[in-house]
């Protein structure tokens, strides 16, 4: 899939895409794992997984930008493994990339004066990324590591409950 939508012809940019897709699956997995948990019957388990799962998805920044999110929702978008996934993989195809536009692309622009310009309405990859409203202090590195740890605590979370429900049917 890296190769056919024209991402960097870019070992480094094509293991960074690798890593982040195998960190998401893996804390998505843990994730499902973690609520499947919770619940004695497989099918309430089914049932509830896509509820709390599709906001997640909603909120994390591919669908709805940060800024459009209500207030009393933004806690959601922190404890999305996509949010961190969809921002690694923004950064790491389109920051220092440079950027031309074709002729369609173009978009015109009416100046103080009167006068009608035409402007690419992005000159670089990293002009592109800031309208996704990704946080500055969210690199690469740390949406991979908070990847890692969002797996180990579902993980974490998903036995505790397991021992749980095991011990609840011992007794």
């Amino acid at each position: 899939m890296y190769w056919t939508v024209g991402f960097q012809a870019n070992m480094q940019k094509f293991g960074t895409c690798i890593l982040t897709v195998i960190l998401l699956n893996f804390a998505g997995s843990s994730m499902g794992i973690a609520i499947a948990s919770v619940f004695e019957d497989i099918a309430v388990a089914l049932l509830v997984a896509p509820l709390v799962v599709l906001p997640l998805v909603m909120f994390s920044g591919f669908f709805l930008n940060s800024d459009s999110i209500p207030v009393y929702y933004l806690w959601a978008e922190w404890i999305s493994p996509m949010k961190y996934a969809f921002a690694a993989l923004a950064k790491n195809e389109f920051e220092g990339l440079d950027l031309m536009c074709e002729s369609d692309q173009f978009v015109t622009i009416e100046t103080v004066s009167g006068e009608e310009l035409q402007k690419c309405p992005f000159t670089s990859g990293d002009d592109f990324v800031e309208t996704f409203n990704i946080q500055d202090w969210l690199s690469i590195r740390l949406c991979l590591t908070l990847l890692f740890v969002m797996t180990v605590v579902f993980y974490f979370i998903a036995f505790l409950l397991l021992k749980k429900l095991v011990l609840k049917k011992s007794m």
